[in-house]
């Protein structure tokens, strides 16, 4: 990744050519070999398939934002202030993520339960 941080440019042209090439189908079938480029198989299904096309896409652009709003890795804009009503509910949800993360499938799993059909 060390070579995406030096591209300014080249992270915004190559982010929304990867992504225009994911959107507009040129990848939909193919060959198991290129699954990992976002070509898959016909009737392929997965539940954590993420491709490389168009997601480094997204990533480089996330990177190109990055070099725009904090030049030389310093932010150029002021901050709001976070004193807010919600502020401790959000650090603990930030503090605890990890277990809300693993423990949320499991719930909303048991909440659907008795809408399944019998």
């Amino acid at each position: 990744a060390p070579i995406f941080l030096r591209l300014f440019w080249g992270n915004l042209l190559a982010g929304v050519v990867l992504i225009a090439a994911g959107l507009s189908g040129l990848f939909r079938e193919g060959p198991y070999w290129l699954l990992w480029l976002g070509v898959h198989p016909p009737n392929f299904t997965s539940l954590d398939y993420t491709p490389l096309v168009p997601w480094l896409g997204v990533v480089l652009l996330g990177i190109f934002m990055g070099k725009v709003l904090y030049p030389g890795g310093l932010r150029r804009f002021g901050m709001v202030d976070a004193n807010f009503s919600a502020r401790p509910l959000m650090e603990y949800l930030g503090k605890h993520s990890l277990l809300i993360y693993l423990l949320h499938q499991p719930v909303i799993l048991l909440l659907l339960y008795p809408l399944m059909p019998a």
